[in-house]
């Protein structure tokens, strides 16, 4: 949203400008656009570089993350809790117990790796 607020208008003007394009239509294409790079980049240095940098370094980055995500795991607890206990007693209203699941076993997990 502040992404095409800040680049769609001077793009827009910009586009009126340079090709005589009704503005209305120049509006619409630069935001399009505009929301399209930001997607992009998003996904690239959002998603795919960490990504990749986890792939190339991956103690390095679980022993840096480790800590970050042990401390968001145990402030989300509470909620976590309180919505599986939501989805439960709503399963259960609706006649839809959970049954017990089974858990993966140590052989299983050491088969994996």
């Amino acid at each position: 949203i502040v992404g095409d607020a800040a680049f769609s208008g001077p793009l827009s003007e910009w586009l009126t400008a340079s090709f005589g394009l009704h503005k209305h239509a120049t509006e619409i294409a630069s935001t399009a656009l505009v929301v399209i790079i930001i997607t992009l980049l998003t996904i690239v240095f959002g998603e795919l570089v960490p990504k990749r940098i986890g792939q190339i370094y991956p103690e390095n980055v679980a022993r840096l993350v480790a800590p970050t995500m042990n401390f968001i795991s145990i402030a989300a607890r509470p909620l976590v809790r309180s919505l599986s206990f939501m989805t439960e007693a709503t399963l259960g209203l609706l006649g839809l117990r959970n049954k017990a699941t089974r858990g993966v076993t140590e052989e299983e997990i050491a088969a994996s790796l």
